[in-house]
């Protein structure tokens, strides 16, 4: 009878760690999963991270190009007193460059059509689609710093 006492010992501890083993296995699922979910958010954390980088880059590109137009209405209303004197040209707040076909004389504001207008009014951040080109005009005049016009 010992034997068959020793051999059902055996047979106890055999199931006992059978189920610690299913146990463990359970347990390690539980964990994979838990980092598969962790790593997923990280991925998402990281893609929120570089969504940030790129606004605050376009953000800042933005804010240099406004500093610089406001200097430059600045400098616009002291040397401009006539329609066929030089304008500074102003910046875009999308790219931080001048603003293409930027016109050079506050004559070739006056002769803006309505697509330049439009182009010009966007790189400066103003979108006057459905207004008039003498508001156009106007409102270009005024972000270059020729009020007195």
């Amino acid at each position: 009878m010992p034997a068959v006492v020793q051999g059902q010992g055996i047979i106890d501890a055999i199931d006992a760690l059978d189920q610690r083993m299913q146990q463990n296995h359970q347990e390690t699922r539980q964990h994979m999963k838990h980092m598969q979910h962790m790593q997923h958010m990280q991925q998402h954390i990281r893609q929120q991270i570089l969504g940030l980088d790129s606004r605050l880059d376009r953000l800042t590109v933005e804010m240099r190009a406004r500093d610089t137009n406001n200097h430059v209405r600045l400098t616009n209303n002291e040397l401009v007193k006539t329609g066929d004197r030089p304008l500074k040209p102003l910046y875009s707040i999308m790219t931080g460059d001048v603003v293409p076909d930027f016109p050079q004389t506050l004559d070739a504001v006056m002769r803006l059509n309505d697509n330049e207008a439009n182009g010009i009014l966007q790189h400066l951040g103003h979108d006057m689609a459905h207004a008039s080109i003498v508001a156009k005009r106007r409102r270009i005049k005024s972000l270059c710093g020729l009020v007195a016009f």
